[in-house]
Order: structure tokens, then sequence, then C-alpha cells
């Protein structure tokens, strides 16, 4: 549902990494999950706090953490022990800069049917003006997804410069207003 990510760097191509995932919470209908990527000298070098519903795939809907996961807690870190929880939130964009359509195809797909969230950051950071892309660095994303798409939904993804180094980001489905994502990016 939504996930907040700060990024010292990216991994370099062959360099070793190790990557730590653990449970950081429930509340209701949602989990909290942490991620950490280290550097060979265990230097954290990325890190992201996600937030998750739980849904009933059948009905399509959000459903209650079942008895026997939350039963799980005593293993979970203590709150300190965790990353900050995603407070955030994004409105629409009133205007933007840049569009881009894609549609979606097969590869695009989780065992789910539907976009894989991976798809939705790639369709996003696809509006962000080629200079930044490849002079700078990404250094936070705070991303919120909001809807689910489908084989042959065709997408519009637009971005807007609020400042030089940071970008707001709206994912649609095209011809509707229906939004599937948004996003802020900061780049250094």
């Amino acid at each position: 549902m939504r996930q907040s990510a700060h990024f010292e760097r990216l991994p370099m191509l062959g360099e070793e990494i190790s990557i730590l995932t653990y449970p950081a919470g429930f509340d209701r209908v949602f989990t909290f999950r942490d991620y950490q990527v280290f550097d060979a000298q265990q230097r954290c070098i990325i890190q992201a706090a996600s937030t998750w519903l739980l849904m009933d795939t059948q009905a399509r809907k959000m459903t209650r953490i079942p008895d026997f996961i939350t039963a799980l807690s005593p293993a979970i870190p203590a709150p300190e022990k965790c990353l900050p929880r995603c407070g955030f939130t994004l409105y629409p964009l009133e205007t933007f800069d840049r569009t881009q359509l894609s549609k979606v195809g097969w590869y695009d797909l989780d065992f789910n049917a539907h976009v894989n969230n991976v798809q939705y950051v790639k369709w996003m950071l696809e509006t962000i003006p080629t200079d930044t892309l490849k002079d700078k660095h990404l250094q936070t994303l705070e991303i919120q997804f909001r809807a689910e798409c489908r084989l042959g939904d065709e997408v519009q993804s637009a971005s807007h410069a609020i400042e030089s180094t940071m970008y707001k980001h709206q994912l649609t489905l095209n011809g509707s207003q229906k939004e599937l994502a948004l996003a802020k990016t900061t780049w250094t």
C-alpha cells in the first residue's frame, strides 16, 4: 500500500550485498515490513519501510489479519528497532510537466494477475528528465499504491517538478481519473 525508501547509493554491478527484511508490526488490516540492504562492509546503503494490506483474493476486498499471523507478534522486533512507519500523505497532481503512456503487458503482471508494484515505479520514473536520471542519484522514494491495473490496460504516468531535485508523480488509468499510484522522489 505504501513504501518509503532512502538510498545512500545503489549497488554496483557484481557487488556483494546482503538483504535483511523483517515484519515490523500489525494494526487491524495493516501489516508493516522493513527492508535493509548492506554492502560487503555491512554499511546500510538502502532502507525501506512498507505498509501492506491483506486482501481476500476471491472477493478482491481488504480483510482482517488472521489470528495465526497476529500470534507471531512476540517474534517481531521492538518498535525502536524498526524503521519509522510510513506517515506521509500524497495528493494528486494539479499540473504536470511530462507524461507517458504505457500498455500493460504479460510480463508486467504478478501472480495475482495485476501489475507488479515495481512496474508502477518504473513507469513513474520514465517521466523524469533524462539529465536527472543520467546525472543525479535517487535519494528518496515515497509511494502510495491506490488501485490495481490489469493486462491490456493503458496507463498514463505524469510528473511535476517541485524543484530541480524533487518530483511528484501520478499514475492513472488512461481515459479516466482513476488513480493507480502517487509518488514523490528526491534526487541529489
